[in-house]
């Protein structure tokens, strides 16, 4: 017996000073002459679970919870070892054994945890961590496995709580510093996220996950080329690492470096085919590309991320098969520019044959339905509640994303679906703010009746993931108060509107913003001014879709849907694009814009900013002036589509179907393609009898025979 037991302190000194080959040679003799001697064998199942050998590590444990039915701890790394060989069901019984002989045992409540963690259960996991803390404070493990399953519930603050207690209890704690480093990252405190991700590396050189997260804060500092480095240097260590070539994919996208680029998500998805977020990246740089046809298709995979707020919708799908009679439920996503954007495809389901008796809602974002009522392509509009399926969602048989109409009617990169304008203002709105802002104007310092109205906006949702690289700032925009002739009007909503109250020196603003209740005011303010310069937000697209002069402003590497080196928009016929020639330069752009700006003041009226002006009248009600200013127009400059349709609709209005048909005619001849003046053009067919000729225009065929010119 003496022999025995001093074998057994000689293997556990052996075991803890970290002698493993030793001590496991000890146990293994000792049993030979002792089989039963449970110790020996709850410590020798401990050293091959150590070894990660939870296969051999199974049967000692066994019999020693066998042998010592009494023993807590026994149970508890059985519990371990039945987990990691697959058996959760039974590795909770033995946990729970654990805490029903020792009910305040924190390493049981711990485990009982990472088992509820790795069967998806988090909510059940962090309620065992937290009684593993309540029954010892000071355990960093379980504040650290605390934290990561409030992270992963996207709990930030009392995530970072915890793992900075871990870090506190365990300086050299390196998985705690690394982990606090991803959260404060995601608080935006990239600092702090810094200092803790070197924190972690200095105690760990070889940690790929910390310099992956060191790269993605490096990357949110602009600090590219240490990002880039970072992503590297944890391909290193860990080859094939996905989420740290993904993220080279994107630092390499945001130096222009798109072949590199393609190349890490093409990498990505060799390794791994399912990953959503590598075919949404490589989805984005291809539509960058203007590669529609691919770029749509994979544009899909979006909606297999767990996360996307789109699963949420319960009914299938639409194929783009005819609806024979069903509803079909199209609901926005994103943000309101992608609404303003994409609201252009609803037509095309009736124009496609496809509505075929069917039903069509459109479900909106609550600032955009007064706006949106007046569009074309849906039956029914509805404001789309919060929660994921809120009462009262209209019931509905299939149902899409809006984004996803793209892919269903595929297109070649400079023709899109373009009838611009298909946003309109409600004449009774716009004629509210033409006196409104006659009213506002002439008190205006320095205003004169013949100034450029021009409304700015210098940056968008604070919240947007590239807020950083698209948002500028009113100082940015110092140059445009320089320009004579010009009154800015501030357009600007969230919390860069503050801005407005420190204006840079020289410049007035006329402040509107706080008047804007929704986009509908927002578009009957645009439809008064000569031209809208923004950044990349919301109101340009609104002021595209309106029809309106706008100017845009672009980051070095922009979103995809301005492609690469225009400067112009297929989405836009009516919007300029000026991109930064190198990263964060506003100087260069807003040096050039005001340079362009000084031309358009001095210079007399466009064509297109006389047709404006003409619409403007006609949305007032002032009829005789708007015919007499677009006559004017016809008579001094060469056919203008734009001009000849809206005579169209002023002698249609006025009931001189001959004269609209004239004038619809004279437009299809410049503009055969033109939508709207088919559809206007149609409608006269058909009230004077030629339907076959009116549906062919409708559908964008040609008619049966010749169009009859009518005599005026």
């Amino acid at each position: 017996m003496a022999t025995t037991e001093r074998w057994f302190q000689e293997a556990f000194a052996r075991h803890q000073a970290g002698d493993l080959a030793g001590a496991e040679a000890l146990y293994r003799r000792l049993l030979r002459r002792q089989p039963r001697h449970a110790d020996a064998l709850y410590l020798l199942g401990s050293l091959r679970a150590q070894r990660v050998d939870y296969a051999g590590a199974l049967p000692f444990l066994e019999r020693a919870a066998a042998l010592a039915p009494a023993e807590a701890r026994y149970f508890n790394n059985l519990g371990v070892a039945l987990k990691e060989t697959g058996r959760p069901d039974e590795a909770r019984a033995a946990y729970e054994r654990a805490l029903a002989l020792r009910p305040e045992y924190p390493e049981a409540f711990n485990n009982l945890g990472i088992l509820c963690k790795d069967q998806g259960n988090l909510e059940e996991a962090a309620a065992w961590y937290k009684k593993a803390v309540a029954a010892r404070s000071d355990y960093a493990d379980a504040h650290n496995n605390l934290g990561i399953a409030l992270k992963e519930r996207e709990q930030w603050d009392e995530a970072g709580e915890h793992f900075a207690r871990a870090a506190r209890l365990r300086p050299e704690f390196a998985e705690a510093h690394n982990n606090l480093g991803a959260v404060r990252r995601h608080q935006g405190r990239l600092e702090e996220a810094a200092a803790s991700l070197e924190r972690a590396l200095a105690l760990q050189p070889d940690y790929a996950e910390a310099h992956n997260n060191l790269g993605i804060v490096r990357q949110e500092q602009d600090r590219l080329q240490d990002a880039e480095a970072h992503f590297r240097r944890a391909l290193v260590l860990m080859p094939g690492y996905g989420d740290a070539l993904l993220n080279l994919g994107g630092v390499a996208q945001a130096q222009g470096r798109h072949e590199e680029a393609l190349a890490c998500f093409d990498a990505v998805l060799t390794a791994e085919p399912e990953r959503h977020d590598a075919h949404f990246n490589r989805a984005l740089l291809r539509l960058l590309r203007g590669e529609t046809a691919q770029g749509w298709a994979e544009y899909e995979w979006r909606l297999r991320n767990p996360a996307c707020p789109e699963r949420a919708y319960s009914q299938p799908l639409w194929d783009g098969s005819p609806l024979a009679g069903r509803t079909l439920l199209v609901h926005t996503e994103q943000g309101f520019g992608d609404t303003f954007q994409f609201i252009r495809y609803l037509p095309l389901i009736e124009r496609r044959g496809l509505k075929d008796g069917g039903r069509v809602i459109f479900e909106c974002q609550p600032r955009t339905r007064a706006i949106l009522e007046r569009c074309a392509g849906f039956d029914e509009i509805i404001e789309r509640a919060d929660g994921n399926e809120p009462e009262g969602r209209a019931p509905h048989d299939v149902q899409l994303p809006l984004m996803s109409l793209p892919h269903l009617f595929p297109h070649p990169v400079d023709s899109p679906p373009a009838d611009v304008p298909y946003i309109t203002v409600a004449p009774e709105k716009a004629a509210q703010w033409g006196e409104r802002l006659e009213q506002i104007s002439a008190v205006v310092p320095g205003h004169r009746p013949g100034n450029r109205k021009v409304g700015i906006v210098w940056a968008g949702n604070p919240n947007h993931k590239n807020d950083r690289n698209r948002s500028a700032s009113l100082a940015d925009f110092a140059p445009l108060g320089r320009v004579p002739g010009v009154t800015l009007y501030s357009l600007q909503k969230g919390p860069a509107e503050a801005q407005a109250a420190d204006a840079p020196p020289g410049m007035t603003l006329v402040g509107l913003a706080g008047a804007l209740d929704d986009f509908a005011d927002t578009a009957a303010v645009i439809g008064h001014l000569d031209l809208v310069i923004t950044v990349d937000t919301s109101v340009a697209h609104l002021a595209g879709a309106l029809g309106k002069s706008a100017w845009l402003l672009l980051a070095f590497v922009p979103e995809w849907r301005w492609l690469r080196g225009r400067a112009d928009s297929p989405w836009y016929p009516t919007m300029r694009l000026f991109r930064q020639p190198r990263r964060k330069d506003w100087a260069a752009v807003l040096a050039r814009v005001a340079e362009e700006l000084e031309g358009l003041a001095s210079a007399a009226p466009t064509v297109l900013t006389r047709i404006e002006a003409a619409e403007v009248l006609f949305i007032a009600k002032r009829i005789e002036e708007a015919k007499a200013a677009l006559a004017a127009l016809a008579r001094d400059f060469p056919p203008h589509p734009r001009v000849l349709n809206n005579l169209g609709v002023i002698h249609w209005q006025e009931g001189a179907a001959v004269e609209a048909l004239t004038m619809f005619l004279r437009a299809l001849e410049v503009a055969p393609h033109d939508r709207t003046t088919r559809l206007n053009c149609a409608a006269v067919l058909r009230a004077l009898g030629q339907e076959d000729d009116a549906r062919a225009l409708e559908s964008e065929g040609q008619p049966s025979r010749p169009l009859i010119r009518v005599a005026a």
